[in-house]
């Protein structure tokens, strides 16, 4: 299965074209990268990132090719995507579960420290050594 990566505002400007490659079974739209493009980074509910969303899902409806879109992190707007054509969603993204296991991890090797030194560590612990948002 071949798909593109719709992430750009010129790949939108280019969809006509972009649909006739030989061989393409569908395209996926990367809502943060694309508003990035369009000097809104991470305003995916933007009136024109929208628009130029659907833009993409209407063209992608009139071809032989599955249209998706990576919003998986919002389950209220589910229902919505689909309604405009979007075949399938990707029910996560990449940080966001780097984020996640990140902080499982954390917490079970402060868990295993803790019952080796003989100490109670909470995961919420105010410390220097915290990095980040962990």
């Amino acid at each position: 299965m071949v798909l593109v990566q719709i992430e750009h505002v010129d790949a939108v400007r280019n969809m006509d074209d972009l649909l006739r490659v030989p061989g393409l079974d569908g395209v996926c739209v990367g809502p943060n990268d694309l508003s990035g493009s369009m000097n809104k980074l991470g305003q995916i509910d933007d009136p024109e990132v929208v628009a130029a969303i659907d833009e993409v899902l209407q063209k992608t409806s009139r071809m032989d090719v599955f249209a998706g879109i990576s919003v998986g992190y919002d389950s209220v707007s589910f229902a919505a995507w689909i309604e405009k054509g979007a075949h399938w969603i990707n029910l996560s993204t990449d940080w966001l579960n780097l984020a996640a296991e990140s902080r499982r991890i954390l917490a079970a090797a402060r868990a295993q420290l803790g019952r080796v030194v003989g100490l109670i560590w909470k995961p919420d612990y105010p410390s220097e050594r915290t990095v980040g948002s962990l």
